[in-house]
């Protein structure tokens, strides 16, 4: 869930290079949503500040269905963690590939 084309594409070629696949690309709340309930990822990246609507009502709606891990990748640095949502990490853009590839193998690995 990104809505910078570029870093949306660095994202997934950095998860794809780590072996996981990439269910969806989105830009939007909406969309988020609708993927989300149609693709039941075991883990999202998110970004707060995205086209239309907001990274983090977009995740509470997903928790809503289901639990699931989010990274949150955002150049805004007044996040504070929602209790509703299983926030493994938060990483500030811009970000270090290093951090991000942490974070994840995190994630699977079971040391969220």
């Amino acid at each position: 869930m990104e809505d910078e084309a570029l870093v949306a594409l660095e994202l997934q070629i950095l998860v794809e290079d780590m072996g996981h696949q990439v269910c969806a690309v989105v830009d939007t709340d909406a969309d988020a949503i609708r993927q989300a309930d149609a693709t039941a990822p075991d883990l999202v990246i998110a970004d707060i500040q995205l086209r239309q609507g907001n990274g983090i009502r977009a995740i509470e709606r997903i928790a809503n269905r289901r639990e699931v891990p989010v990274i949150f990748v955002s150049g805004n640095h007044t996040f504070t963690p929602n209790p509703q949502i299983r926030t493994a990490r938060f990483i500030a853009k811009p970000f270090r590939v290093e951090s991000l590839r942490k974070a994840v193998a995190d994630i699977f690995a079971g040391a969220d």
